[in-house]
């Protein structure tokens, strides 16, 4: 994540960016109130929804 936040910057420097940590129905929550703009989430499968709100996820063939 250093890295690629780096490159942003460099190849960006208008663009602010600011960090924060939260659980994946959390940060669901956040995109769909439009507090946050983009989420990088990490999951194993099985793939689960971000919240109640959503349908699971699922590998593509």
């Amino acid at each position: 994540m250093p890295g690629a936040l780096t490159a942003l910057r460099r190849t960006h420097p208008r663009i602010s960016v600011t960090t924060r940590e939260a659980t994946t129905s959390g940060l669901g929550r956040a995109l769909r109130a439009g507090t946050i703009d983009v989420a990088i989430l990490a999951s194993r499968p099985p793939y689960r929804s971000l919240d109640d709100q959503t349908r699971a996820l699922s590998p593509r063939p």
